[in-house]
């Protein structure tokens, strides 16, 4: 069976094994570990599987679910103190801050702290997947999918935010360390959609790309463009309003997470 068809991923099993998990005794839990992005070693109701894809996991997994008992009983306090929306997400895989402890973390290819994660969704580098009521005094709980901290190992640059976190460097020191310049440079206009001549506009310029806007960038090898003055300061008449947000962003992710940003 292709994967690509099935769409069962790391994270869908892991989500699959976490909830088995919670709720079988210490004793019974299911043991694994991922053998890599297609595969996993999993011993399951007392049978060892070596390296087996992951679409037949999820299936072994989804049938142990429906034969047992110990699985399939109650959910426990959270059902009386989750509202309906936050219970749905809970059944769905969504987890609050809490529930990312280190060795969660560590099986999700987080290999920094949990005080580090807890700092990234303080600053607003890691954003929640849902929000919902949690109690009956309408507090409000931010839920997680295992997904999202793939994403976010896979895709950020998570060194560069940990000597942040640490205060090992500044933010200026994070900018020089990323290559980020203040840029003005001369470019058609029919690459920016509109017609007739060149327009002059500001960019942020990273890893060999022009950032105009979070979601429009051009490759600086780009033969139609012409890069006409780079600083390593903002000049005092530098305009572009997006320039906090971009380099934020260029902080915190790799340069291949724009890539399909970039206007050909």
């Amino acid at each position: 069976m292709d994967k690509e068809n099935t769409g069962i991923d790391k994270g869908m099993v892991y989500r699959l094994i976490s909830e088995c998990n919670r709720r079988l005794p210490s004793n019974k839990r299911i043991k694994y570990s991922f053998t890599s992005d297609e595969s996993i070693n999993m011993i399951l109701d007392g049978r060892m599987y070596i390296a087996i894809p992951l679409e037949d996991a999820y299936d072994k997994l989804k049938t142990s679910m429906k034969s047992r008992p110990d699985i399939q009983r109650g959910k426990g306090y959270i059902e009386k103190r989750m509202s309906v929306n936050a219970q749905a997400a809970h059944d769905n895989g969504l987890k609050p801050k809490s529930y990312f402890t280190n060795n969660v973390l560590q099986e999700l290819g987080f290999s920094y702290s949990v005080s580090f994660f807890h700092w990234l969704i303080k600053s607003n580098y890691l954003l929640p997947t849902e929000r919902h009521h949690t109690s009956a005094s309408k507090n409000f709980t931010n839920f997680y999918s295992p997904e999202s901290i793939c994403r976010l190992v896979s895709t950020y640059n998570l060194d560069l935010l940990y000597n942040l976190y640490l205060d090992k460097i500044t933010k200026d020191d994070a900018k020089k360390i990323r290559g980020i310049k203040y840029t003005r440079i001369r470019i058609p206009k029919s690459l920016l959609d509109s017609q007739g001549g060149v327009v002059d506009i500001d960019c942020i310029l990273c890893d060999n790309t022009l950032f105009f806007t979070p979601k429009l960038c051009f490759s600086a090898k780009d033969p139609r463009i012409q890069i006409l003055e780079t600083h390593e300061e903002r000049p005092a008449d530098f305009k572009n309003t997006y320039t906090k947000g971009l380099i934020k962003n260029l902080l915190k992710r790799k340069a291949h997470s724009f890539d399909k940003y970039i206007k050909r």
